[in-house]
């Protein structure tokens, strides 16, 4: 094999044509006669630590073969004659090697040969790891055609060109994103667990201590939709039962039948109709209740919410929510209110002192009850507003705290606005008065 000038100050390499593939030296060379080839990158050092440093990675057994070398394409190819250690600082023309200087041994990812190079720049790096990864190893100053002012893309191709990258990122960097992972599915099986333990499964009670619900609704849809809100007390109710609500026509008729309604004489028919139209409905509610016979009875309109967790059914009969007010209707929301020995349950209206007004929420605990109240609907007599019936009669002597039930923010059906029901019935409206 002959020797051929190199680099710029006519340094030499004892590279073979395989040896091109580094692409580190600027040479031609005739191995046998047969072949002549160049590099394809200049070597600007001037001294000759490129080509020792070449010369001393092909001789270390199982690295650096030519097979092996990037951009050979992993072909076998033809390993040069080893070189005297004492020719390699001494070859004609060559300046002697200084340690430590030069470019780093090129990364290798591993392959045939088992190449045991550093782990070099790889696709996780960032672009300030890449810049100093090039002033470190002093790699824009060797012709590598690499300057730091270049763009992310273009120095990870360079480095790519000339051998100095890696398709896996470090071990390190590998670690620390398993750790991650680990400590975020502990953290998920945590909050799991926690999720688990809050969910309690309810106490699933007999049918004969089950609740009997009785909503009334503008249609069917509203009523499945109340439904899916006591999805989690199936094991409290027993059945859901649908009752429409009554809207009645200004018809000759129904007219006739406002006679039963006992207000004000200057009430507009429209309103006589709806308030008529909503004892109608609970009317309907109670007749249900008799027929079927059952017990544990809860009846409730379509605007009435859960705002507690509901509890087994009472003992006694109970509002489930309202207003508690004064005494005297007129003063509701403007005087302040007092209930003595208020405790969660049940509570004894003391009429009094006060009452509960509103009816979207009541229970009856027999079907008996309800009939009671029914008698009272159908008999002779006038009737007032139906919850304001309720407090005339006193059929309901308890109350449950806190209410279970707040009415809903809604337009009424008697006088078409907007109220203030969802205030007055959070908390019984104990709060709204100072």
């Amino acid at each position: 094999m002959t020797q051929q000038s190199c680099c710029d100050n006519g340094h030499t390499c004892h590279l073979t044509a395989e040896g091109s593939a580094y692409g580190m030296c600027n040479y031609k060379f005739n191995p046998g006669g047969k072949e002549q080839r160049e590099c394809g990158l200049k070597c600007k050092l001037k001294e000759k630590s490129v080509c020792s440093r070449l010369r001393e990675t092909w001789m270390t057994p199982g690295v650096g073969r030519p097979g092996n070398m990037p951009g050979t394409g992993g072909g076998r190819g033809r390993q040069p004659p080893p070189v005297p250690r004492k020719a390699q600082g001494n070859v004609q023309g060559q300046v002697p090697r200084r340690q430590g200087k030069g470019p780093p041994p090129l990364p290798v990812s591993g392959g045939q040969g088992g190449g045991a190079y550093p782990m070099g720049p790889n696709p996780s790096s960032t672009l300030k790891q890449l810049k100093d990864y090039v002033r470190k190893n002093d790699l824009n100053t060797f012709g590598n055609d690499i300057k730091l002012s270049m763009k992310k893309s273009d120095l990870q191709r360079r480095l790519q060109a000339i051998g100095h990258w890696t398709d896996s990122p470090s071990k390190t960097k590998r670690k620390k994103k398993m750790k991650k992972t680990k400590k975020k599915t502990k953290t998920k099986k945590k909050s799991q667990s926690k999720t688990k333990t809050k969910t309690k499964t309810l106490k699933v009670l007999s049918e004969d201590q089950q609740y009997n619900i009785y909503i009334i609704c503008k249609n069917k849809t509203i009523f499945k939709d109340r439904i899916k809100t006591f999805q989690k007390y199936k094991g409290k109710i027993h059945k859901f039962t649908y009752v429409p609500a009554v809207f009645l026509k200004d018809t000759a008729k129904n007219r006739k039948l406002t006679q039963k309604l006992n207000t004000r004489h200057n009430t507009l028919m429209k309103n006589r109709l709806r308030k008529l139209g909503c004892i109608f409905a609970h009317r309907n509610a109670l007749r249900k209740i008799v027929k079927a016979k059952t017990d544990h009875n809860l009846i409730l309109e379509e605007d009435a919410t859960l705002d507690h967790v509901l509890p087994t059914p009472p003992k006694k009969d109970a509002y489930m929510g309202g207003w508690i007010i004064p005494p005297q209707i007129t003063l509701a929301g403007k005087k302040k209110v007092n209930v003595p020995n208020l405790k969660s349950g049940l509570n004894e209206i003391n009429y009094g002192s006060f009452s509960v007004l509103m009816a979207h929420s009541y229970y009856l605990r027999r079907y008996q009850d309800a009939t009671k109240v029914l008698d009272v609907i159908e008999g002779p007599k006038k009737i007032k507003n139906y919850d304001i019936f309720l407090i005339n009669h006193k059929f309901i002597n308890q109350f449950y705290y806190p209410a279970i039930f707040v009415q809903s923010q809604h337009m009424s059906a008697i006088d078409g606005k907007v109220n203030k029901n969802d205030m007055r019935t959070k908390n019984y409206g104990l709060n709204l008065v100072k």
